[in-house]
């Protein structure tokens, strides 16, 4: 082969090879600056993340103070309301439906409170109190509350004193931002029931 044909084929593999690594460079350089980017996104989008998941970390802890405290205000109007109703004696029976008043509804202390023409007075002197309430959690949504209460009631007179266990169901409605009882049903006697401690 004579030498001008040699480096014809010598320039041409040159070119090509020239082109070649061209080609091989600008893709590496490419994909470098790609893969660049792609960590720096992936950095941002870590620290976003993290951002985010401080903000509903703390989003969380005020959703549970908030539950934790709606708890807490309710269980405390169920005790009042329930020491307010159930502790009475034979002369200030009429007075509990002013002292349930603060934690009810208007609508319910309309409910309870008698009609006296059809209340019969009696003669007999009796006391009546409510002991060892424990509160469970029944329904709950944004406005409406309901909750059982399992507790003693004891009835004293003259001649005898008795304690029974008694469950009630309290249903509250959230008025003003104030929790109010606005519903009760009481379920008595009770005989065994070793579900509820």
């Amino acid at each position: 082969m004579d030498s001008k044909k040699l480096n014809e084929i010598l320039i041409v593999s040159n070119l090509v090879f020239l082109i070649l690594f061209m080609t091989v460079s600008i893709t590496n350089y490419r994909n470098y600056t790609r893969f660049i980017k792609s960590e720096n996104n992936l950095a941002d989008a870590t620290g976003k993340m993290e951002k985010y998941k401080d903000k509903i970390d703390e989003l969380n802890k005020k959703i549970n103070t908030k539950d934790s405290n709606k708890t807490q205000e309710i269980n405390l109007v169920a005790t009042e309301f329930l020491n307010a109703y159930f502790t009475y004696d034979a002369l200030s029976k009429y007075k509990i439906y002013d002292n349930i008043k603060p934690f009810s509804t208007e609508e319910l202390v309309n409910k309870l409170k008698p009609i006296k023409e059809n209340d019969l007075e009696s003669d007999v002197n009796y006391k009546v109190s409510i002991s060892n309430i424990k509160l469970y959690s029944k329904l709950s949504t944004d406005s409406e509350e309901s909750i059982l209460a399992l507790a003693d009631e004891s009835i004293n007179t003259n001649t005898s004193n008795s304690t029974a266990p008694t469950l009630i169901q309290l249903d509250f409605k959230c008025v003003n931002s104030k929790w109010l009882v606005n519903n009760m049903i009481i379920n008595r006697p009770l005989k065994n029931m070793p579900f509820l401690d």
